[in-house]
């Protein structure tokens, strides 16, 4: 079973950060494979980690929009070339600034890479274009709950 886990931490200098620029401390996202203890997500690369990998208390689980499997994003670990967008983390201050502003850059951060590998196996991502925070994610996904 494929689960979204997003991390939120509001004492960590991460999830200060993510409020400061996003309005949520929400700071990490995720693919977690329940079955195989596996954690997906993008670093400085795209990898793989033994799941848990965070303290349950900063961990909330959302059910996958779409069936996605752990040969996908196994998929996705041989394939992958992006690395992680240090500008495009950046530009969520500019959107809390300019809200207009739609943000991407050559690389990819977390939330990015979800939203990538979703709309890949056929999600209609509802963030019209802009790249997205692990908090944008949130609200999307307590919709879906």
């Amino acid at each position: 079973m494929m689960q979204i886990a997003i991390i939120s931490n509001p004492s960590k200098l991460a999830g200060r950060l993510t409020k400061f620029f996003a309005g949520s401390p929400a700071y990490h996202i995720g693919f977690v494979d329940t079955e195989r203890g596996k954690f997906y997500d993008m670093n400085l690369l795209f990898r793989r980690r033994a799941w848990p990998h965070y303290p349950s208390d900063v961990v909330t689980m959302y059910e996958c929009p779409v069936s996605l499997s752990g040969d996908d994003l196994e998929y996705w670990l041989d394939t992958d070339t992006d690395w992680y967008g240090v500008c495009d983390y950046l530009a969520f201050g500019i959107r809390k600034v300019f809200p207009r502003f739609k943000g991407s850059y050559k690389g990819a951060i977390c939330s990015e890479k979800v939203a990538e590998i979703l709309v890949w196996k056929g999600w209609a991502s509802p963030f019209d274009g802009f790249v997205p925070s692990p908090s944008d994610f949130e609200e999307v996904l307590k919709i879906i709950k």
